[in-house]
């Protein structure tokens, strides 16, 4: 862990699961690492994910959290959740597919320099990770805006017949504006 330069006290440990978000249960292997210094405490959650949302389907992703408390307090970090889902048709090939992915950033941080940064997995312009030329997905370091941001990318599949295709952004920032 990065730690300030006059020390800390830290813990970490791995476990299985399930962190509950508003009406969504996320469950799957998370890191969670607590820390002390003479500022405050910071406590990180970084795991998989996967859940299931009535109506949805079965998602799965990453989550990158950091809570704060002390000199800075809030919450920062990111949830991603990716979608594939569909239904066969009784006469051969889909009746209709669904694939997507789903960003939540959140900062809510009190006492920081406003814009925050986390380690997490990169997402591309087109909404998927990237990956390395080895197929793993690359980790580095995201800039995340005071506020909160949801956004969706993805594409439905009708009959096999009919592509849809979009992204969709909504953010409200820490004035109370939101942005469509």
């Amino acid at each position: 862990p990065a730690g300030p330069p006059a020390g800390e006290v830290y813990v970490v440990a791995t476990v299985q699961a399930s962190l509950r978000i508003g009406p969504v249960s996320l469950g799957g292997f998370i890191r969670i690492e607590a820390a002390a210094d003479s500022t405050g405490g910071r406590f990180v959650l970084t795991g998989a994910v996967s859940t299931q949302i009535q109506y949805i389907g079965a998602l799965s992703g990453t989550i990158n959290l950091n809570i704060y408390l002390g000199a800075k307090t809030g919450v920062v970090g990111r949830v991603q959740l990716g979608l594939q889902a569909g239904a066969p048709s009784p006469f051969g090939g889909s009746l209709f597919s669904i694939s997507g992915q789903f960003l939540l950033e959140v900062n809510a941080v009190v006492g920081g320099s406003g814009v925050e940064t986390v380690q997490t997995y990169l997402i591309g312009a087109d909404g998927t990770f990237v990956t390395n030329a080895d197929g793993t997905t690359r980790v580095g370091t995201v800039t995340v805006n005071p506020g909160v941001r949801l956004q969706l990318a993805g594409r439905v599949t009708l009959l096999g017949a009919l592509d849809l295709e979009g992204r969709f952004s909504f953010a409200v920032s820490k004035i109370g504006r939101a942005h469509v």
